[in-house]
């Protein structure tokens, strides 16, 4: 978040600095090559001859082929790793949101295109390097200077700015532009809260937290602690001692617009826990807190708008209520239904639930319901236990989809290398 604040705040601005002073240095190197290469042209003759003047030494000219290798293997390779490390450069650059790295980023840029010379430095022969630094400047005569050295200037400049507007309107201003969008989602609005989303059934449950300027107060946990520390805080007198006068909330959201909707304004320490320890459930635990109810039959609990929807979700699109969903409920991939609609689904009961295999709290079952399912086996205790018939693995609805979740969770066991099977019922 802090760096997408400040990105936000200056990321323009620096991006742009950091980008000219790239193609600053960009537009250096494909002219020092250019400059290289038409000096070298200069020179080109039948055979390379080098004079000597004193302790230097003179170029006086270069064979044919000598200059195709040079332009070969030097000068279009440096100026198509120009061409194409420019863009790539600027949109490295872009994607930075730090301002802080995005100076180390222009200067790592800038050691990209020094490579070749700390390759020469480390492996070129030392009388390589001895005859280069005796090799006086090739001068590349009158027309140079008096003619394209504004000329070049100015294009270097043109250049440097029409590509400077252009990635600011097609690159900086519309990724800016999203990054400030985040600014305002992540940080502008009710911001005191946190949320979980429950393993069962998938419904987003969040609380208010302790404001950052302590208007909600300070826990009995903190107060103690603070008493005990004392620290020199001039708003010590203010904060130390007030507790939160709340009562627990329980805030439901689904994805419509505006589905915030709090029951209370104020922030309260058990609401907060229970929330927090939420987030680290696993689906058994999660199963734990539910009520063995469909969600759409509980007005008091859940509202409509919002079991709605994550039926609606749980089934792919195909129901928005419990009434129709048993066909469904013996998948394996449909734990939140299970959790949502656990009387459709059967999970308490003792024959042929629709949940078939599935039909405990390890997929989604409420845990009441299974307490419930123990109570009942008791009644039926006195009863007589038999076989099913073979006939009945053929024709037997409640027996087939019971085999059907149990091989399928038996392939899914294989497919991810699984040894052992835990059954489901």
């Amino acid at each position: 978040v802090k760096n997408v604040r400040d990105a936000s705040e200056v990321g323009v601005i620096m991006c742009l600095l950091a980008t000219a002073c790239w193609l600053a240095t960009m537009l250096q190197e494909v002219m020092d090559t250019l400059h290289f290469l038409r000096a070298l042209a200069k020179r080109r003759g039948r055979r390379t001859v080098m004079l000597q003047e004193g302790e230097d030494l003179v170029l006086n000219s270069i064979s044919h082929h000598r200059f195709f290798l040079v332009l070969v293997l030097v000068g279009i390779p440096r100026l198509l790793i120009a061409v194409f490390l420019t863009p790539t450069g600027i949109s490295y650059l872009r994607y930075t949101l730090s301002p802080t790295e995005l100076v180390l980023n222009a200067m790592a840029l800038t050691f990209i295109i020094q490579i070749d010379e700390m390759f020469y430095e480390a492996f070129a022969p030392r009388r390589m390097k001895c005859v280069l630094r005796q090799l006086k400047p090739i001068p590349m005569g009158s027309f140079s200077m008096r003619h394209s050295g504004g000329l070049f200037s100015t294009l270097r400049l043109f250049i440097l700015v029409a590509v400077l507007a252009g990635t600011y309107v097609f690159m900086l201003q519309p990724f800016y532009s999203r990054v400030k969008w985040a600014e305002e989602i992540l940080c502008s609005g009710e911001t005191d809260f946190i949320y979980s989303v429950h393993p069962g059934t998938g419904i987003v449950q969040a609380t208010k937290s302790m404001a950052a300027d302590f208007e909600g107060g300070l826990s009995e946990t903190q107060q103690r602690v603070l008493e005990l520390a004392h620290p020199n805080l001039s708003a010590w007198n203010k904060t130390i001692g007030r507790m939160a006068s709340s009562r627990t909330i329980q805030v439901f959201m689904f994805p419509d617009p505006g589905a915030f909707r709090n029951k209370s304004q104020h922030y309260d320490s058990h609401a907060f826990s229970r929330i927090a320890a939420t987030a680290r459930d696993d689906i058994m635990e999660g199963s734990r807190t539910l009520a063995c109810e469909d969600v759409d039959r509980i007005s008091a609990s859940i509202d409509v708008h919002v079991a709605g929807p994550r039926i609606k979700a749980a089934t792919d699109g195909k129901s928005q209520s419990c009434t129709d969903v048993n066909t469904l409920c013996s998948r394996m991939s449909r734990n939140h239904l299970r959790a949502l609609c656990p009387v459709t689904c059967g999970c308490s009961n003792i024959q042929d639930p629709p949940a078939g295999f599935f039909a405990s709290p390890a997929w989604g079952c409420p845990m009441k319901c299974y307490t419930r399912l123990k109570a009942s086996r008791g009644l039926y205790s006195g009863f007589l236990c038999s076989d099913a018939l073979p006939e009945e693995f053929a024709t037997n609805p409640s027996i087939k989809n019971y085999i059907k979740g149990f091989f399928e969770y038996f392939l899914s066991l294989m497919e991810s290398g699984g040894g052992s099977i835990s059954m489901g019922g």
